[in-house]
């Protein structure tokens, strides 16, 4: 686990599990909850049903250890999954970078973590 790298830890069926937010994971989100874009996620995040917490927490893991798992029947801390997504998102945005010109993002430049060759950068 090295959360430099923007990995969150989450026990899931007794075992801890990495969580990552990575380009994947965030396309998976918003494709999984119907979002287009950073404004409508965030909306959207702030109302998340318990399939769609383990539709996010899927699309995390996926991006934390690049193994698709089905988690229907996992057992899962509902507050502890939803602590382990928002820090997901916070330690994702909450290194500023300087403020692109021309790319719609205000204020910073979203810090992705992209996973290559099985780490986070």
């Amino acid at each position: 686990m090295n959360p430099a790298r923007g990995e969150v830890p989450l026990i899931i069926d007794g075992e801890a599990r990495t969580l990552c937010l990575t380009l994947g994971a965030l396309a998976a989100i918003e494709a999984g909850l119907g979002c287009s874009g950073f404004a409508a996620l965030g909306g959207r995040l702030k109302q998340l049903s318990a399939s769609d917490l383990i539709l996010v927490v899927q699309a995390l893991l996926t991006g934390g250890e690049g193994v698709m798992t089905d988690l229907t029947t996992a057992r899962i801390d509902p507050a502890a999954a939803a602590r382990a997504v928002a820090e997901c998102f916070e330690q994702a945005l909450s290194a500023p970078f300087p403020l692109m010109t021309g790319c719609g993002l205000p204020f910073y430049a979203w810090p992705f973590r992209l996973r290559t060759s099985g780490t986070c950068r």
